[in-house]
């Protein structure tokens, strides 16, 4: 595997639906990359949504729900990516994040890998 440069992002990122075992990997692989991660335990969704102010990205999983509503609030509150740590992507309106007039990296070829791919 190809040795990546360490990046300088101050990127904030909240981790949705967590476990001890992500939070391992995740600052096992942030070591050269320096984002600023914060787990929650809790699933995403219109109702948790108000607790992404501040945050530039936000990390899902299969579990959380990132509908039309979901969306609104995350754009509101100025998050600019959505990135899935699964491979499908089915719990995510992408008609909703298309429209939505926050600039969004809603590929799907991004979506379906997972996000250590797409850091």
């Amino acid at each position: 595997m190809p040795k990546r440069l360490k990046s300088t992002s101050k990127m904030k990122v909240a981790v949705f639906n967590t476990k001890s075992y992500d939070q391992e990997y995740f600052e096992n692989y942030n070591e050269n990359y320096h984002f600023y991660f914060t787990f929650l335990e809790t699933t995403l969704h219109e109702k948790t949504a108000k607790i992404t102010s501040g945050f530039d990205a936000v990390c899902v999983f299969v579990n959380d729900i990132v509908d039309k509503e979901t969306i609104k609030i995350l754009a509101e509150n100025g998050v600019k990516l959505i990135a899935l740590r699964c491979t499908g992507y089915n719990n995510v309106d992408l008609e909703a994040a298309q429209e939505t007039t926050s600039k969004w990296y809603a590929f799907r070829s991004i979506l379906q890998k997972p996000l250590h791919n797409t850091l």
